[in-house]
């Protein structure tokens, strides 16, 4: 029999208090072992069903007093005000090695890669089968892969991912400090940068790529720790997946064809690597007044410069030209600009 919801939020809450970096090395590894034997069932001596959880719970495991949980729900978990989730675990600075991290800060990535990319659910000792995800194709994501996916990229800045990939030589003036998890490191980030999500995005958006290099790896030896240990770890889908999205841009490199999507690009043959999100995220971002005023005097002058110029321009969603009144768009041949020219040099 499983253990139920309540049993599992005393686990959690047995192990936030135990991540705090005033306990000692000890404790806190013991507290990493006894959580992942309850989660996986192997301290049941029955037929193993893994127990359950409340969905508010896990982001309170991975988060500690970063959750929303941690500060509306007083009265179900009490004061979590200075409890350490599994994610600031993995960043607890070592108080010994400048630049370094804590011992058990690989413990800690070594538990958050289980429960992210390895846990599976059973039920009397048979594995649960899992669904297949109707937009990516993949496996659907476990209740712990889900919670951590559907996190703020500010969230999952905590785990400082950056101190685990980098190198000893890099961690600390010196080149003595500690090491993290790398390997478990790199496995989790694969996972967030191939399935990463805003759970508040509409449906047609969900399989928009949320999550960039920069937010998670800052440092340039990082990434290129991350890229070396990809190419030999991952599949080559895989690698391509993760390079697409954590780079969220589109390299023309193809030859265009006439029906192609890039037909009208002038820019393919030199293989320019174009941002499409950053635009939009501008376009999308709350303005004030006093910026919105500013464009709108800005698109003003512009359609004024247009209108002496004689050049009525053509906007993709408007096939019928109502935006020129009803005239077709003006070629060059026909602007004022170009008659200007032909007179210069004539």
């Amino acid at each position: 029999m499983a253990e139920g919801p309540d049993r599992s939020t005393i686990e959690i809450k047995t192990l936030l208090h135990k991540l705090t970096p005033r306990a000692n090395h000890k404790d806190r590894v013991r507290a990493l072992t006894r959580f992942r034997n309850y989660v996986s069932g192997a301290s049941s001596k029955k037929k193993i069903t893994t127990p359950e959880f409340y969905d508010d719970d896990l982001p309170l495991l991975f988060l500690g007093s970063e959750s929303p949980v941690a500060l509306y729900d007083v009265e179900q978990y009490g004061d979590l005000s200075a409890y350490h989730g599994l994610l600031q675990a993995c960043s607890t600075p070592s108080s010994d090695h400048q630049g370094g991290l804590k011992r058990s800060a690989r413990n800690a990535m070594h538990l958050v890669k289980y429960l992210a990319c390895d846990h599976v659910d059973l039920a009397d000792g048979e594995p649960v089968p899992a669904g297949i995800d109707a937009q990516s194709g993949f496996p659907e994501l476990s209740p712990f892969a889900y919670a951590l996916c559907s996190m703020k990229p500010a969230q999952l800045k905590i785990a400082n991912f950056d101190a685990h990939l980098k190198s000893t030589s890099y961690n600390s003036a010196d080149g003595n400090a500690r090491s993290g998890a790398k390997s478990e490191a790199c496995q989790v980030l694969v996972l967030l940068f191939s399935r990463h999500f805003d759970p508040l995005a509409t449906e047609g958006n969900s399989s928009i790529p949320t999550l960039i290099m920069d937010d998670l790896l800052p440092s340039q030896a990082a990434k290129q720790a991350f890229e070396n240990w990809m190419v030999q770890n991952i599949s080559k889908d895989l690698l391509n997946i993760v390079r697409s999205r954590a780079t969220k841009s589109i390299l023309v490199t193809d030859p265009l064809t006439p029906n192609g999507n890039n037909a009208a690009n002038p820019f393919a043959d030199d293989q320019i690597e174009v941002d499409i999100d950053a635009m939009d995220a501008f376009k999308k971002r709350d303005l004030t007044q006093v910026q919105r005023k500013a464009m709108a005097d800005a698109d003003a002058h512009a359609d004024e410069l247009l209108d002496e110029l004689g050049i009525k321009l053509y906007k993709k969603d408007d096939a019928l030209f109502e935006s020129t009144g009803n005239e077709p768009p003006t070629t060059w041949r026909d602007s004022k600009l170009a008659k200007k020219q032909v007179q210069l040099s004539s």
